[in-house]
């Protein structure tokens, strides 16, 4: 039987609706990220949503998250093992794991055996077969997927609220921004240059 490309699903309101429950889920997600992003980098609000939200890829977030973070979460020492850094690095990679998989179900097409089966199939497309492939899926594939995200919501969450009492001591171990002059950068350490041996003349 032939599979067909469908522009809605009617016909499977279950699946319908978990997809629904994923893409708030996954906006909470990215709610709780930009939450941490406000703590690490100290940007009054509205600068910080500006920057965050010109990323246009969960990927983008996640990165200009993790380009903060081991400026702020490093040790005394200054290297950058701290706890806190290894937890979200983890959690970070988590998310951008199950990133991968919400992308599926929301951008991949979606079609079915004919107008009135509630069989659902998504094409994809981005493997290395000649013409893609089609999966079979249901709503509990789905509702599965919502259940992962929203555990790595609440662990997000849980970070933050951990992370929020310790940002000022942290903030403060960076001490007083200097002036962006050249002023306050290191010396040239360029190498010299080694100057040319004279070669002797040729003998005539």
């Amino acid at each position: 039987m032939a599979i067909s490309a469908r522009a809605n699903l009617k016909n499977a309101p279950k699946i319908a609706e978990q997809l629904g429950h994923l893409c708030v889920v996954w906006a909470a997600v990215e709610y709780r990220l930009f939450r941490v992003f406000c703590l690490l980098s100290d940007l009054p609000i509205p600068m910080a949503r500006v920057l965050f939200y010109a990323q246009r890829t969960t990927r983008a977030r996640i990165d200009a998250v993790l380009a903060i973070a081991p400026i702020i979460l490093r040790n005394k020492n200054g290297d950058e093992n701290s706890a806190e850094l290894k937890k979200l690095k983890k959690l970070l990679g988590d998310i951008g794991n199950l990133a991968g998989e919400r992308n599926k179900y929301v951008h991949d097409t979606w079609g079915g055996y004919s107008e009135t089966s509630v069989r659902a199939v998504q094409f994809r497309m981005t493997g290395n077969e000649l013409h893609g492939q089609y999966q079979h899926v249901n709503q509990h594939d789905v509702a599965r997927l919502v259940e992962r995200i929203e555990t790595k919501r609440g662990a997000l969450w849980r970070f933050s609220l951990q992370l929020a009492p310790k940002m000022p001591a942290l903030h403060e171990r960076l001490g007083k921004p200097p002036d962006l002059t050249l002023a306050h950068t290191k010396k040239d350490i360029r190498p010299k240059r080694k100057k040319a041996k004279r070669r002797p003349p040729r003998a005539p």
